[in-house]
């Protein structure tokens, strides 16, 4: 293993240790980003007759597929960690 390789497992194990939890909710990370996504997919195909709330349909969708962006890079695209979703919100939110 080289250095670029042991230099990411240990960056992926640090992620582990930060996003995994079990104190308060704890889920795993595949699920959450399927949901969002599948929510996002619900949220594009609506049609609504006022285009303000059409806009903001959109508007949502755009802010879960940015957030489910957000969750593969924190976790490094290894979705088989169990997280808490609201932390990473929160983070999520702040940082956008």
């Amino acid at each position: 293993m080289n250095d670029i390789e042991k230099a990411r497992q240990a960056e992926q194990q640090k992620a582990r240790e930060n996003y995994e939890s079990t104190e308060v909710l704890a889920v795993k990370s595949s699920i959450v980003v399927q949901n969002h996504l599948s929510d996002a997919q619900i949220e594009f195909s609506v049609i609504v007759a006022d285009e303000e709330k059409q806009n903001e349909l959109r508007i949502k969708a755009n802010k879960r597929m940015n957030f489910v962006k957000f969750i593969i890079n924190k976790l490094h695209g290894d979705l088989t960690y169990d997280i808490n979703p609201n932390t990473l919100w929160e983070e999520f939110i702040e940082n956008n």
